[in-house]
């Protein structure tokens, strides 16, 4: 009696097959748009970066808002974040730094910013340099105590004024 074997492919080969049609999958996936943002996706971060514009000329600077966030801004960030055209909240609060750096604003947002104003007078030649610094308030983004205003502390593990 003699055994026969029969031809057998090895767990190997089977690995390696199986890995490929997978990748081949994948790839087709990826030409035909599978892993691309949706046209309603597109739309909600375009709108997002247009109601942007704006406040990024100012560094982010604090608005008349509760959170520091225009609400335009943080009605179309909320619609970015969620994929949801129709969501109507708008509340910032406790994530403005979030929406400032996807708006592209610069740290520090808004802060520390110094103008500079020249002013020459008539019945001389010397022109003299006044320069303001403005601060911020509770709450607000900031690196030392020099960026907060009067009677406020920059605790630096959360990096906001806070009252003492």
């Amino acid at each position: 009696m003699f055994l026969r074997k029969g031809i057998s492919i090895p767990i190997n080969t089977l690995v390696m097959l199986a890995i490929a049609i997978i990748v081949l999958l994948a790839t087709v996936a990826w030409f035909m748009g599978a892993f691309a943002p949706t046209a309603t996706q597109q739309k909600l971060q375009a709108d997002f970066r247009n109601s942007c514009s704006d406040w990024i000329t100012r560094n982010c600077e604090e608005s008349n808002d509760a959170d520091g966030v225009p609400n335009n801004i943080c009605l179309a960030y909320n619609k970015m974040i969620k994929s949801n055209p129709t969501e109507t909240n708008s509340d910032c609060k406790g994530y403005k730094d979030a929406v400032a750096i996807a708006c592209g604003c610069n740290p520090p947002f808004g802060i520390g910013r110094v103008t500079t104003t020249t002013v020459e007078e008539t019945t001389t030649t010397v022109a003299s340099t006044t320069t303001t610094t403005t601060c911020v308030g509770e709450g607000g983004s900031c690196k030392s105590d020099d960026y907060c205003c009067s009677g406020l502390f920059c605790n630096e593990t959360s990096g906001l004024c806070e009252s003492s």
